[in-house]
């Protein structure tokens, strides 16, 4: 008899793995089964708050935690003050006076123009008008519109739940995001020295730091490593692929993600691995701290990361396919 339990024990453990991961899909889908919530009982609580996040507009029990909201707004602050220290400790006159090092995408048909829209790799003088004004501040330009569509989201995210808790909620998330990656930050630049990626910065002293190139801060040419413009394209990539917006408009605005992460290769602003470190290592930052959150902010059809719901939908296939060969 004991020989014949254990192996429906294990069965019955393996079904219960199996349905809560389909409860994991179904809730990325928006539609949490009643049935599978109650296959697996030390995750009722943690199913019964995400049914809680499916509110219908109205009907809404979103609070502000204001002590949450004073630590993130103070972790903001310190993690923009340790940015700008670090920063300074990192310049290199030395390094600066050297060549940059070689990349990729600087070398490539496509550095045409650097990040204060003056030619780099032109010999088409192609870099100049309208060209060279769009370039011109084009990283902190970016930041902006990254801002400004995050900011809308927010607006959006707390009007449509008449409930302003949730733009405030969302604003903080982002500002608790931000601050990890910022601090975070602060050790790669200062760990290793590399030549300025910049050509506004050859021959650079503290003396002569570039005033053009960006508009909101000032370069400091060695902090290279890694990107914080296109951190702060992940984290609020993240809040738009675990909103509710449609599938169409995801797919648009990381097309339009992967394009700010380009020109920041292409105008020297950074070296590509440090775009490419920054994205590998927000993404999974981002993600792992906030997901669940922001299902909870953005409530009713919010995904968990970049749960497409064709995506969604194969994985769900596939739990079925594998099902029937359970043994």
């Amino acid at each position: 008899m004991s020989d014949n339990s254990n192996p429906n024990s294990k069965s019955n453990s393996t079904i219960s793995i199996r349905s809560q991961s389909e409860i994991d899909v179904e809730i990325a889908l928006g539609n949490p089964s009643e049935d599978n919530s109650s296959s697996r009982s030390s995750h009722s609580s943690d199913t019964s708050k995400q049914h809680n996040y499916l509110l219908k507009p109205g009907a809404d029990g979103m609070k502000v935690n204001l002590p949450w909201i004073a630590i993130t707004m103070t972790m903001e602050l310190i993690g923009a003050q340790f940015t700008f220290a670090f920063a300074k400790t990192a310049f290199s006159a030395e390094m600066n006076a050297k060549p940059s090092l070689p990349d990729m995408l600087h070398d490539s048909i496509f550095g045409i123009c650097d990040q204060a829209g003056n030619p780099m790799n032109d010999p088409n003088n192609l870099c100049v008008g309208g060209m060279s004004a769009f370039f011109h501040d084009i990283p902190d330009k970016l930041v902006i519109c990254n801002l400004v569509a995050f900011f809308a989201l927010a607006i959006y995210n707390g009007y449509r739940y008449s409930n302003w808790r949730r733009f405030v909620n969302l604003g903080a998330e982002y500002l608790f995001l931000h601050s990890i990656l910022m601090i975070l930050r602060c050790l790669t630049i200062n760990v290793t020295t590399l030549p300025a990626p910049s050509p506004l910065c050859r021959g650079a002293t503290e003396d002569t730091l570039p005033k053009d190139g960006w508009i909101l801060t000032q370069i400091e040419c060695n902090d290279s490593l890694y990107s914080g413009h296109c951190s702060v394209y992940t984290a609020i990539t993240c809040f738009i692929l675990c909103s509710y917006l449609p599938d169409f408009a995801k797919v648009f605005w990381f097309i339009f993600y992967l394009g700010c992460c380009f020109i920041s290769c292409i105008t020297a602003d950074h070296y590509t691995v440090d775009v490419v470190v920054a994205i590998y290592l927000s993404f999974p930052i981002c993600l792992w701290l906030s997901s669940k959150r922001l299902i909870t902010i953005f409530g009713s059809g919010a995904t968990r990361g970049c749960n497409f719901r064709w995506f969604c939908e194969f994985k769900l296939k596939c739990f079925e396919w594998a099902n029937k060969y359970n043994y």
